[in-house]
């Protein structure tokens, strides 16, 4: 089986940062040990973006997404009167 490899779009890698890490460039350079201006030249296509550092990124997004997710666990209404209260 041939090995495929995913790319990722410097728009993409700079929506996952943002919206689901949300992480600057330096708080994200310093998680990646790599420089923030290495990670700008990532985000304005001046540099191919590595298969393990999109890797990384899903890695992170997942994590997030995850702890966002038990942030987000429902809480047991309040009852007065017969009504449910949140």
């Amino acid at each position: 089986m041939p090995l495929i490899i995913h790319t990722i779009d410097p728009s993409e890698f700079r929506r996952v940062r943002v919206q689901v890490c949300r992480l600057t460039q330096t708080e994200l350079a310093e998680v990646l040990h790599m420089t923030q201006q290495t990670l700008s030249r990532y985000e304005n296509g001046g540099l191919a973006i590595p298969v393990t550092v999109g890797l990384a990124m899903e890695a992170l997004s997942k994590r997030r997404r995850g702890k966002v997710m038990a942030e987000m666990q429902w809480k047991r209404p309040a009852r007065r009167n017969g009504w449910h209260y949140l």
